[in-house]
């Protein structure tokens, strides 16, 4: 789906994000109200911009972005 972060798309889905990480639902729910980076909504979906989502995973497991 997507070779590098240059790929992925400047706003990013909840389906998208646990693509990325390779979890199920209930985990991402789990991070994505965990309140460790914004999220916001449109209508009744969830979306991450791409920037803070890549700095909270950067920054969860020491490497620098």
């Amino acid at each position: 789906m997507y070779k590098n972060e240059e790929d992925l798309p400047f706003i990013l889905t909840k389906e998208e994000i646990q693509t990325i990480l390779r979890v199920g639902d209930n985990t991402t729910y789990k991070i994505i109200n965990s309140g460790e980076f914004p999220v916001f909504y449109v209508g009744k979906q969830i979306r991450i911009l791409k920037n803070e989502f890549l700095k909270w995973l950067y920054e969860k497991n020491g490497i620098a972005s």
